[in-house]
């Protein structure tokens, strides 16, 4: 399903016939179709990414994908995986009988630089503007911000930006990334880069035209239209509706059933 035929379904399942007599516009639509989409991927996990990491021997820290929300897997180029070790593990004595063997995960503050003109920037640094607006945007080509006023940064998640020399990408605004410690440093056989294969729950971005399907499994779409009578009945005051429709989008995507629907009414 594209997000008009998401949009259709719920309007037709919430019985309304007129969007003028509506108590879910267009706006309410689209904002409530990229926050079901959010809370699929962080509470259902029904999205799966999988990135391969190069991993350099000395080097034991490294920071995960953005849009990371928890891990799956991650195995060695000879897909062996890795264990797990907790922080309160970390002081105990392992013995080694290959590399690399074990890593470890953590959440680390981001550390933000405001946005500044004719100031150069790296790949991977997090900007604000100076009047924060509400997102964050992540430096994918380094380079240098051009002087004087910057250009109109967008507010839609997954928009590039040109700032000068630098590319940049805004992203929904957190306090916290994920990140991984080796408490092995990794070898291999000819030299000293490893490849990894690192398989994570992420959360995916808005869609951004009628044209598009959710970036998550299609057979996973269709749970996106209780969410979104959910978030109807909601702003309609209907407790009851709400506590309903909510149900049948946790056991849609599999969360433990709560009464959320009848505690935000």
């Amino acid at each position: 399903m594209n997000r008009l035929e998401i949009k259709n379904e719920a309007r037709r399942v919430m019985a309304e016939k007129s969007t003028t007599a509506s108590y879910a516009d267009e706006e309410d639509l689209e904002k409530w179709i990229n926050l079901g989409m959010k809370d699929m991927c962080s509470k259902g996990k029904v999205y799966e990414r999988t990135v391969t990491a190069t991993i350099s021997d000395g080097v034991a820290d490294y920071t995960l994908p953005w849009d990371f929300i928890d891990m799956s897997v991650i195995l060695t180029n000879n897909k062996i995986p890795l264990d797990k070790i907790t922080p309160d593990l970390r002081s105990r004595i392992f013995i080694i009988s290959g590399k690399p063997l074990y890593f470890i995960l953590a959440q680390t503050p981001i550390t933000f630089s405001q946005r500044a003109p004719s100031t150069s920037y790296t790949t991977g640094q997090f900007l604000t503007l100076p009047t924060f607006n509400g997102y964050m945007y992540e430096v994918t080509v380094g380079g240098t911000t051009q002087a004087g006023a910057p250009p109109t940064y967008p507010t839609d998640e997954g928009a590039t930006v040109t700032d000068g020399t630098c590319t940049l990408v805004c992203r929904e605004y957190m306090r916290q990334i994920w990140s991984f410690t080796l408490l092995d440093t990794p070898t291999t056989i000819a030299g000293t880069v490893g490849l990894y294969i690192l398989t994570y729950f992420a959360l995916a971005q808005g869609l951004s035209d009628d044209t598009e399907s959710p970036p998550f499994p299609v057979d996973t779409h269709h749970h996106l239209i209780p969410y979104i009578c959910y978030r109807w009945a909601i702003k309609s005051r209907d407790a009851q509706l709400a506590a309903a429709f909510y149900q049948e989008y946790a056991a849609g995507i599999g969360i433990a059933p709560t009464k959320e629907g009848s505690k935000n009414a």
